[in-house]
């Protein structure tokens, strides 16, 4: 009992350090949790760590997923640790484990909190368990325990599909970069062009969808922030582009009521993710509009610029 509140309390915690990340008044949570998942069992309420999954959207096949780990005291920040995973039947048992990967700790801006971020695939729709161990010191092993739902990814873009031809606002159709973005200091370099014209150029393009200003995790702002540090370093090869969430960001002042959602999220399909409100993606096309990557949740301008010489090269 002792240790569940600690827990609660930690994920509050968790949820006002995202908002000092971001420097918004808007009200911070948690990301939401995957759709559907299956009830917990005891062997994973006996944990060392609790999960915080930062990927909402589990399909079959290979993706990026991201997530935090928290200890009784404090946010979990060693460099790396094991992710095991099992399917596991409707009856109940699990099979596995399918594989098991090294996830490492990236650090977001502004502070000492971050995420672990790893590669896994799985083969079929269903009800997951993955296990996590690490070592905190001592050779003591710890471990967490989460169960997540794998669906077919609802209809968000995906890796090898054709990106929508958004015509997205810009600087030239516009009053002011106030009604482009709810980011303080906003780059102008990322709103010169409309992703259907960086398309049909045949650039190279990257694109992230966020709102700086109401952020659920408040994560978009370092979002932006980071696409825009790889935008100072590949500005000349290829496209960068910021799509704010909401279409009407100078009119919003702090109440999402007033709020318009672009329709442009629906074209990429992020309104079809359940829970979804504003949280971040960023997505990477090649010289053919093909997505390359995708990035739900916070990603690090390693990962993205990872992500972005794949398709430059």
């Amino acid at each position: 009992m002792k240790q569940s509140i600690i827990l609660m309390l930690l994920t509050a915690a968790v949820a006002s350090l995202f908002a000092v990340a971001c420097g918004s008044d808007a009200p911070a949570s948690t990301p939401a949790p995957t759709p559907n998942p299956p009830p917990m069992t005891e062997e994973a309420s006996d944990a060392d760590w609790e999960v915080i999954l930062g990927t909402t959207v589990l399909r079959p096949g290979s993706q990026r997923v991201a997530f935090l780990l928290v200890g009784p005291k404090a946010l979990i920040t060693i460099p790396e640790v094991s992710v095991s995973t099992f399917f596991v039947s409707d009856a109940g048992s699990a099979d596995g484990p399918k594989e098991t990967k090294s996830a490492t700790f990236n650090q977001w801006p502004y502070g000492t909190r971050g995420s672990y971020t790893t590669d896994l695939s799985f083969d079929r729709p269903g009800h997951w368990r993955l296990e996590i161990e690490g070592d905190e010191g001592g050779g003591t092993m710890s471990r967490a325990i989460l169960q997540v739902e794998v669906t077919d990814g609802f209809s968000v873009v995906d890796i090898g599909s054709k990106a929508p031809a958004s015509m997205n606002r810009t600087i030239g159709n516009a009053a002011g970069l106030e009604e482009l973005t709810s980011a303080h200091d906003p780059d102008p370099d990322l709103y010169t062009t409309t992703i259907a014209n960086a398309l049909d150029q045949g650039r190279p393009t990257m694109v992230v969808f966020s709102t700086p200003a109401f952020c659920t995790s408040a994560t978009c702002g370092p979002q932006v922030e980071t696409v825009s540090e790889v935008q100072g370093r590949y500005g000349d090869r290829a496209s960068f582009i910021h799509v704010e969430v909401y279409d009407n960001p100078h009119e919003v002042q702090g109440d999402l009521d007033r709020a318009i959602t672009s329709p442009i999220m629906d074209e990429w399909g992020l309104t079809s993710v359940p829970e979804w409100t504003n949280e971040s993606w960023v997505f990477v096309m090649d010289r053919n509009g093909q997505v390359t990557a995708r990035f739900e949740a916070y990603s690090t301008a390693t990962e993205l610029e990872e992500a972005l010489l794949q398709v430059l090269n």
